[in-house]
Order: structure tokens, then C-alpha cells, then sequence
């Protein structure tokens, strides 16, 4: 959450933000606060939809015959559709109204949640978590902008303390309580874990909520959003389904002509439209250039460690959802607390200090989850799950801060939604990357692991036979005992399979994020910092 807010108050801050002075006072003090808890409750139901379902994932594997290469899209839709819209969402609330637009995504994001428990199989759940992904996104950009507007200068830096506490709380208490309700009654129980703060929220926003007069309409480049959604999804599917149904398959190759052509068709519309979609002439910068690729690598694996750890814990090392999320709850802690932190005291020194230290802590974390092995306890895995979320917390700020930097000050919007897109493409082809991964390297592994029992069939004769020996001694039948100890073996095989599978991605993760560390490092601010600027804009109408 915490890279968001100052991505998303420029997003929408030309389009949204500019009737503020034509509209009616700003409420009294307790109103205000009436107001903001109205609305932290709504950004609690949002965090709550979007971490929560980490947990639940090897359930839904198991009762849904999906594998790998197919669940990652009960991740990946919701953040391919948060992505897309993300850039619009100004325009829409200049077409709505915050409070319509607000009261909007808030409602259809409730309605699509219980739409997910209440799916019938895999493909229905995938667009229930993309309709949540698509009303998530102008929910939580417009309940940033209404807290903004609400609040004196003065104060809105203890708002956005606030904003961010109830991200946080997405992360830290939804895969804890979703990891319960998934052990003790069922994964579509995770899903309605939300719906006590939804009804909440439902029932006073509309009471609380100001009404204000919408602002004149800007253009939006409607073929250069399709254009961009056709060529995003057709690549994503085609690097997803590649290992599934070969390379070579005519529907992969057909996915990636797809996504080439409307690459181009993007390009050639954006650099002919008056009011691009995407801005391609901020690519001139070689500091934007190099600050984007850097949030690109660095979203991309630690959103495939997200995903991959909590699978791993499940799938390979047998733990219950509710221990699974007991052990990722820390990190998410850490994470905010580091995230303010580094935030603040990234304004007054090179933030480039803590983006090493990011990177390299994420690259640490990435190696010793590479190391992991059946004698790895809890304990260490969370401390490598708090390695690598502390590692957000120094990154996420300072390389937000550096991104913007690098933009004219009246491009400042769309350079925040290019941000928002290279954040959320990462986030997505990380997840891919991830599946992908795990896939290829179990089938290699399992196939090895085959081929080394073959060449020693003795040595398994042995291990079969005293196992079923043993099983005999206990009153089974040798039939029975027989085949208890047979499928024992290939439990233990195939768990051998899956850790080893497991370690290899967490390899390629490792390397990826120290090859990141060279853009980060040439990610430099400019010279002149802009802090006493800012500073002096928060005492009128800028974010503080």
C-alpha cells in the first residue's frame, strides 16, 4: 500500500483534485475524523480482498484440479485489471464524481468478493478476482483523494499514517484469520472474511460522504487503453500457458503474434494521439528510463516470492493455512513500519542507500529461501519472509520519490501511472515467471529423481521392504502394507521434488534482483532536491 500513495494522489490530482476550491468548505473536525474512519474501514475491506486469498491457494488447487501454471491467475487477473484501469482514473472521476465513484467500486469489489466463494470452478473464480481488481482500483484511489480533500494540510500527513496503517492490515491480519478460516471450514470461507467491514462501510458512506461538484471531463485515449489491455493479457497468457501446452503449440505462437501486433498498434497510437494514454516521450529520460526498470524487476520478484512461499509452505512442507499465514504475518508488520521510516529519511539523503540495501536484503532472502530443506523450522522461513518484505519497506519510497522526480512537474500525473504500470506489469510477469518456474523444474526433477530410483531399484526394494515389514509387525495385512509403503515413497519423493523445484526458482530470483541492483544504483535523484518545495506546498494544497 505504502508505494501508492503518492503514485496515486498524482494520478488523480490534475482531474480530481482541481474544483477544490469551487467546492463547499471542508467539514468540521469531527465530521472529518467520522469521515476518515468511514473510509480506513473501506480500505480495510479492500486489503482484506486482495492478501488474504495467498493462503487459500493450494485449497482451491486441491478442489478445483488446478495446478501451478493455472492458479496464478487467481493472483495475476486481479492485478492485470488493477493495473489497466489504474491510469484512467481520473477521467472517471471527473465523469462520476468521487463519491459515485467511490460508493461504486466499494460495492461492485463486496458484490465480486462473494461472487469468488461462491464460484463453481476455476475459470468463473479468475473473472470474479478480475471484476474485484477492476473496482478495487478506483475505490483506493478515490478514498486517498477524499481523505485528502477533507483535512487541513496540518494534518494530512497523520491521515495518510492512518491510509497506510489500514493497508497494512490487509497483509498482516488477512492471511492469519483467512489461513483459519481456510483449515477449519473451507477456502470459500476466506473469501467472506471481508464482509463484516464491507457492510459496515456500505451502510455510512453514503451517510458520510460529501457531495461535490464534478469537474469539467478530459479526453481519454480509449484505443490506446484497449490496444494496451489486448497486448498485455495475449503476452501474459502466452508466457503462463507456454510450458502447459509446448513453445511450439499454435495457439502459444498465435498469443505472442497477438501481442506483438497490438504492441506496435499501441505505439503507433500513442505517438499519434494528442492526449496519449501513455506519454512515450517520458522514455527520453535515461534517470526515468533506468528508476521504471528498476520498480519493474524489484515488484516482479517479490511478488513471484509472495506467491512462491505461500505455496511452498503448503504444497512441499505440509503446513496448515493458519500456520502458513501466522508465519507471513511479521513480515508484513516490518514492512510498514520500515516502509514510513525509510520514507522519511529518504527525503534528507541519498535515497539510493536504501535501495541497495533493499535490493540486497530482498537478494539475501531470495538465497536462503534457495537453501531451504525438510530440517528448515518456521522459525527461519519467517524470518526469510521478513527479510524479504523488509526489503519493500526500503525500496518502495525512495524509488517512488526518484520516478517522479524525474518527470516535468506538468507531466507529474502521467508519469505516476506509468509508474503504476511498470509497478503492476512486474507484479504480474513475476507470478508468471514464478509458476512458470516451479513447473518446468518439478517435471525435471521428478524425471531425475525417476531415473536415480531406476539405476538403484535395489536400494528401493530394501527401503519398500522393511517399510512394509514394519507396517506387518503393526497387524496389516502385506498387501496393504505394501502398498502404505509405496505410497510413502513417493510422498517423500514428490515433496523431494517440489523443495527442489522450489529452490531452483528462488535461484533465478536471487540473480534477477542483483541485476536490478544496476539500474537502482544509476537510479540517482536530481541534484537539486525538491524537499524545501514540497515542504512549502504542504502548508497550501500539495501532499505533505
Amino acid at each position: 500500500m505504502q508505494e501508492k500513495v503518492p503514485r496515486i494522489m498524482a494520478i488523480i490530482k490534475p482531474s480530481g483534485l482541481t474544483h477544490a476550491a469551487t467546492t463547499p468548505a471542508a467539514p468540521q473536525q469531527s465530521s472529518r475524523w467520522v469521515l476518515a474512519l468511514t473510509i480506513l474501514t473501506g480500505q480495510i475491506t479492500l486489503a482484506f480482498s486482495m492478501f488474504a486469498v495467498a493462503v487459500a491457494l493450494p485449497n482451491i488447487m486441491s478442489a478445483m484440479s488446478a495446478d501451478v501454471t493455472n492458479i496464478h491467475w487467481v493472483m495475476t487477473g486481479f492485478q492485470i485489471a488493477r493495473t489497466v484501469l489504474m491510469p484512467a482514473m481520473g477521467w472517471c472521476s471527473s465523469l462520476l464524481g468521487h463519491r459515485r465513484l467511490y460508493l461504486t467500486g466499494l460495492t461492485v469489489t463486496v458484490v465480486a468478493t462473494i461472487c469468488c466463494g461462491l464460484a463453481w470452478n476455476l475459470e468463473s473464480l479468475i473473472f470474479f478476482r478480475v471484476v474485484q481488481g477492476l473496482s478495487a482500483a478506483p475505490a483506493q484511489v478515490t478514498g486517498m483523494v477524499i481523505l485528502y480533500e477533507a483535512f487541513p494540510p496540518g494534518q494530512r500527513g497523520l491521515v495518510l499514517g492512518l491510509f497506510l496503517l489500514a493497508g497494512s492490515l490487509g497483509p498482516t491480519i488477512g492471511p492469519t484469520l483467512g489461513g483459519y478460516l481456510v483449515q477449519e471450514y473451507s477456502w470459500r470461507a476466506m473469501f467472506y472474511l471481508s464482509l463484516p467491514t464491507a457492510v459496515l462501510s456500505l451502510i455510512v458512506t453514503p451517510m458520510v460522504l460529501p457531495k461535490r461538484a464534478k469537474p469539467p471531463r478530459p479526453a481519454i485515449d480509449a484505443w490506446g487503453l484497449l490496444s494496451m489491455a489486448i497486448w498485455v493479457v495475449a503476452l501474459l497468457l502466452a508466457v503462463s500457458q507456454g510450458q502447459r501446452h509446448g513453445w511450439d503449440a499454435t495457439s502459444i505462437r498465435s498469443l505472442f503474434a497477438i501481442a506483438g501486433v497490438f504492441f506496435v498498434v499501441f505505439l503507433l497510437l500513442e505517438l499519434l494521439q494528442q492526449h496519449p494514454f501513455v506519454d512515450l516521450r517520458l522514455y527520453c529520460s535515461r534517470r526515468f528510463i533506468v528508476a521504471s526498470l528498476a520498480a519493474f524487476l524489484f515488484d516482479a520478484v517479490f511478488n513471484s516470492a509472495n506467491f512462491l512461499v505461500a505455496l511452498m509452505l503448503q504444497q512441499a512442507f505440509h503446513y496448515t493455512p493458519l500456520h502458513a499465514g501466522l508465519m507471513l504475518a511479521p513480515g508484513a508488520v516490518v514492512m510498514g513500519v520500515v516502509g514510513l521510516g525509510a520514507g522519511r529519511l529518504a527525503d534528507r539523503m541519498d535515497p539510493r542507500g536504501f535501495i541497495a540495501l533493499g535490493f540486497l536484503l530482498q537478494a539475501m532472502a531470495m538465497y536462503y529461501l534457495a537453501g531451504t530443506s525438510l530440517d528448515t523450522s518456521a522459525g527461519w522461513f519467517t524470518v526469510c519472509i521478513i527479510l524479504y518484505r523488509m526489503s519493500l519497506g526500503c525500496v518502495q519510497s525512495p524509488l517512488t520519490s526518484i520516478v517522479l522526480q524525474s518527470v516535468p512537474p506538468e507531466r507529474l500525473s502521467m508519469g505516476s501511472g506509468l509508474d503504476g504500470i511498470h509497478r503492476g506489469l512486474g507484479s504480474v510477469f513475476g507470478i508468471a515467471l514464478g509458476s512458470m518456474l516451479v513447473e518446468r523444474r518439478l517435471m525435471a526433477h521428478e524425471i531425475a529423481l525417476g531415473e536415480a530410483h531406476e539405476l538403484l531399484a535395489s536400494s528401493v526394494s530394501e527401503v519398500t521392504g522393511a517399510a512394509t515389514e514394519t507396517l506387518m509387525q503393526a497387524g496389516m495385512g502385506r498387501s496393504e502394507a505394501r502398498g502404505q509403503a509405496l505410497a510413502a515413497l513417493w510422498s517423500y519423493l514428490r515433496q523431494t521434488a517440489q523443495i527442489a523445484a522450489y529452490q531452483d526458482a528462488f535461484v533465478v530470483l536471487c540473480g534477477i534482483t542483483l541485476l536490478a541492483l544496476v539500474p537502482a544504483l544509476l537510479a540517482r535523484a536530481p541534484r537539486v532536491s525538491i524537499a524545501p518545495t514540497q515542504r512549502k506546498q504542504s502548508n497550501g494544497h500539495a501532499l505533505p
